[in-house]
């Protein structure tokens, strides 16, 4: 317990990092495409270690799983240390058309007047040329130890509470809940394939991993779909509106990975519950279907909660991924006790219910975060006035 305690910890910390890191880096047109890139490549690579392990608990013993998650990790730290700079930069505000634009700590750009500016403490030392700032060495970057950050206590305090305003926001609480309920449904695929294809089709153990191989294509169309083809389809919507880009157009891209996912779990749910008329084939591809649209979603959510709260960005995503481990526990932990008290079909559908609500709500919330973003808008500006 201790150990999968740690694990969690060490696994929310770097799956909340990794995403401020591409919104730093990322200009708003790449951004789908970078997320795409990240999450596609996470499961493609967690598939390709799902299958081995199989082979290789069955080849030796359990203990040897630990010990090569032992040794990835190590090789995860010194890639971490040698290949990722140190992103986060002061960024000096800049003086244009009279007015002094001011990058906070979670890299969002605000406008105010000089006199606005000075009010509320902040700096107004404009910088119009860059120039003059060094650029730092590869070695520079790789610092470990920095200074504390002026009022590191006061930044860090405030975050936990930009968090818990961001849960006022229609598109952070849809974000959390549509990543939870899609984590939880695939968590819950893990936990019985394996009983599954061993008991009713006859699998060994070790083979079961290959019920991963669909993951391969899935996560390669994935990357595709939800990167390249949804960055396109957010150009295509800015323009047909005058150059003006909302936020909410990503969820447009969900509508056909949601209805995949939807048939993945009403097919795995069918060949669960009547194995004996029914091939085999119906866990693969019901697993492989539900997991591209997993991998649209974790991509879009993440992409659109990056922009969907624009005062906070950073504590809008920090809370998306982070607490998606958390309330996903519910629907993984309660298909074990739901199959017993019912049937794999009842217990699936009763998640299929909970997955199809949940992404519909995401109609709504389309029309809705607008109109909170405006009155958030028009409150700031009250207060800055």
């Amino acid at each position: 317990m201790a150990c999968r305690i740690l694990q969690g910890v060490a696994t929310g910390a770097t799956e909340s990092v990794l995403p401020l890191i591409i919104t730093d880096i990322s200009f708003l047109n790449e951004r789908g495409l970078l997320f795409g890139a990240y999450w596609g490549t996470q499961n493609l690579i967690n598939a390709i270690f799902t299958i081995t392990v199989s082979f290789l608990v069955a080849d030796t013993t359990w203990q040897w799983f630990y010990w090569l998650l032992l040794i990835l990790a190590v090789v995860g730290t010194l890639m971490v240390f040698f290949i990722v700079p140190e992103t986060r930069y002061y960024r000096s505000p800049q003086a244009i058309d009279g007015q002094i634009y001011h990058t906070d700590e979670f890299g969002v750009t605000q406008a105010f007047s000089v006199a606005d500016a000075e009010r509320l403490g902040l700096p107004t030392d404009a910088s119009p040329d860059e120039a003059d700032v060094p650029k730092l060495s590869y070695w520079q970057t790789l610092q470990v130890f920095y200074k504390p950050a002026p009022g590191a206590l006061k930044l860090g305090l405030g975050t936990f509470a930009k968090m818990i305003s961001a849960m006022s926001s229609p598109a952070v609480v849809w974000a959390i809940l549509a990543t939870s309920i899609s984590l939880g449904v695939g968590i819950s695929m893990t936990l019985t394939y394996g009983t599954i294809l061993t008991g009713d089709f006859g699998w060994s153990e070790a083979s079961v991993g290959l019920v991963n191989c669909g993951i391969f294509p899935a996560s390669l169309f994935s990357m595709f779909f939800a990167g390249y083809l949804g960055d396109k389809l957010n150009l295509f919507l800015a323009k047909r509106r005058g150059g003006v880009h909302k936020p909410e157009d990503s969820l447009v891209s969900l509508f056909f990975p949601t209805l995949v996912s939807a048939i993945g779990i009403i097919i795995y749910a069918l060949t669960a519950q009547r194995p004996e008329t029914h091939s085999y084939w119906g866990i693969v591809m019901g697993w492989t279907l539900y997991e591209f649209g997993f991998i649209v979603a974790l991509i879009t959510a993440t992409h659109f909660a990056a922009e969907a709260y624009p005062q906070n960005p950073g504590p809008a995503l920090v809370l998306v991924v982070g607490l998606k481990n958390v309330i996903s526990f519910g629907a993984s932990f309660g298909i074990t006790p739901m199959v017993h008290k019912f049937d794999y079909l009842t217990a699936y559908m009763i998640l299929f219910g909970i997955f199809v609500g949940i992404f519909a709500c995401g109609v709504p919330v389309y029309f809705l975060n607008p109109k909170w973003r405006e009155l958030v808008s028009r409150k700031q500006q009250g207060w800055n006035s």
